[in-house]
């Protein structure tokens, strides 16, 4: 948790500095106009410049996406005025498309004509090219969906922000290898080289303005897929343009011609990427390890914790046997002998009885009967805590009487049906385990199914013991049931059984619907190695 909101505070700083630099690109290339300084329009001389209503179209990008944060989930003013800059920005796209396409003058390029000028009068500086056109279209429609996702978990916005990464970054390949055919169709049409760079950046923003949704959630996990996904992302982009940018370089040196350098761009790319590969299947056996390790060390707790309550049980059980069991036997014997003295007294003196020895008497039934009673609810706590059959016969045997007792006192129905398991006994951790899950889902059934007859099945396969548990009763949603915060208490049991059978390396799967049965079952592997681990 602590990981996690540290870095969405390192996201959100970066979204803030990405929004504060897209308004200070713009704001310096309109001083550039303003001032005619050429290296603030252009760059580099000769290369096409960023024009006036292009560097407008950022500043307002850049509030936009600032704004967007501001005042919460609610829809306040800021998010209100972030929209409408938002707005603009497509307008702008949309007319100077217009333009290219009805080769027609809708005064857009007159926009910021004013800031200027020569001898006092107003200078047109050029229209925006129209792969940046059609980058502002993208831009301010990502910047108006930024909060919608669909069903599937699609982020529009962020997909929207990754096509106009694709045609900056098309621009930019161009300015690396010097093919102007990829930036522009000529230095007045072209995109701009800090115009493609700051597209980059915008797209950047908009993906980070919800970094937990859509293709995001990934790359920020703390999952597998994120840790290898941060750590290839960036080579991936790299170097193929490295490669690319080599090959574009010696021919133009004249050291080989253009045959010799895509085979060299293919090579070097395999072995790059095979290098890719290998660091991330390495990085991923590494985690997996660490995960592996980790799932048996919480395999090796869960049978401490298991063998511990079990240990707990059995000396309880012990106690309520014999200790609570030779007092309650012996205050019952001093019951009986009282009772025969009063019986004894009472035919003796038959014709002298009195209200008082009658009444005592009945006390001394009642205190006879609470007495007994308290035995047989003793000697059931210490059968159910640690039944001995399981000890001395078997699983097979302290299931069969279980559930025996169990139908008795609930009324419902078991049809138990098994192979002889214990012909050949497994391992005591094993054996407890399936008693305790099977405890745990009769009571389950008593507790909440309504049902009025059981199913259990146990078999012993080649390899596996299987347990199936199924009821007629009323189904329910087992995965909404057992994730529910409202239902924490009554998934409790089932979050207990589960736990007990990975103690032992198998599988527990519940099927259940809202209106039918409920199966329960339990695979457990049964091989020699494995009885020897748990064991």
């Amino acid at each position: 948790m602590h990981r996690n909101c540290d870095t969405k505070s390192v996201l959100k700083r970066l979204s803030n500095f990405i929004n504060a630099a897209v308004v200070f690109i713009g704001c310096v290339v309109l001083a550039g106009w303003a001032f005619n300084v050429e290296r603030l329009r252009s760059v580099v001389p000769g290369l096409p410049e960023m024009v006036p209503n292009t560097a407008l179209a950022f500043v307002l990008a850049g509030i936009a996406l600032r704004l967007h944060g501001a005042g919460g989930a609610k829809l306040g003013y800021a998010k209100l005025a972030g929209r409408a800059c938002a707005l603009v920005v497509v307008a702008l796209g949309f007319l100077t498309i217009g333009e290219y396409l009805l080769n027609a003058d809708l005064y857009v390029d007159r926009l910021l004509a004013w800031i200027v000028t020569k001898d006092g009068e107003a200078v047109l500086t050029g229209r925006m090219s129209p792969h940046t056109s059609f980058n502002f279209i993208i831009i301010g429609c990502a910047l108006l969906s930024a909060d919608i996702e669909t069903r599937g978990g699609v982020h529009a916005a962020q997909v929207l922000a990754l096509t106009s990464a694709s045609v900056s970054l098309v621009a930019l390949v161009g300015y690396v290898y010097g093919v102007t055919a990829l930036y522009g169709i000529s230095p007045q049409t072209g995109m701009a080289l800090h115009t493609a760079t700051t597209f980059l950046l915008i797209s950047a923003g908009i993906m980070l303005i919800h970094p937990d949704r859509g293709l995001m959630r990934l790359i920020t996990g703390n999952g597998l897929g994120g840790v290898v996904a941060r750590r290839l992302l960036a080579a991936t982009i790299v170097v193929p343009l490295l490669f690319g940018w080599l090959s574009v370089l010696g021919q133009r040196l004249n050291l080989y011609d253009a045959s010799v350098a895509s085979s060299l761009l293919v090579v070097g790319t395999i072995l790059a990427f095979s290098g890719l590969v290998w660091s991330g299947a390495t990085t991923l056996d590494r985690l997996d390890l660490k995960r592996r390790e980790a799932e048996d060390a919480r395999t090796r707790l869960l049978q401490r914790v298991v063998t511990a309550q079990e240990e707990e049980r059995h000396r309880l059980a012990r106690e309520l046997h014999d200790q609570m069991g030779q007092h309650l036997a012996a205050l019952t014997l001093q019951l009986e002998l009282h009772k025969s003295e009063v019986e004894v007294h009472k035919n003796q003196n038959r014709q002298n009885i009195d209200a008082t020895i009658t009444a005592k008497d009945e006390h001394l039934m009642q205190a006879l009967m609470l007495t007994e009673q308290l035995t047989r609810e003793a000697r059931t706590m210490a059968w159910e805590l640690r039944p001995p059959e399981l000890d001395h016969f078997g699983l097979q045997a302290a299931l069969a009487r279980y559930v025996e007792q169990w139908s008795k006192r609930s009324g419902v129905t078991v049809d138990f049906v098994s192979d002889d398991i214990d012909e050949k006994r497994l391992s005591p951790q094993i054996e407890i385990v399936v008693y305790r899950v099977v405890q745990e889902a009769l009571t389950n059934v008593l507790k909440h199914a309504r049902a009025s007859s059981v199913s259990l099945i146990l078999e012993r396969r080649t390899h596996e013991l299987l347990v199936i548990v199924e009821d007629d009763g009323r189904g329910f949603d087992a995965e909404a049931f057992a994730n529910s915060s409202s239902s924490a208490n009554q998934s409790l049991g089932l979050l207990g059984m589960r736990e007990r059978v990975e103690s032992v390396h198998g599988t527990l799967n519940i099927e259940s619907g809202a209106n039918g049965n409920t199966t329960l079952v339990v695979r457990i592997p049964t091989s020699d190695e494995l009885e020897e681990n748990v064991s």
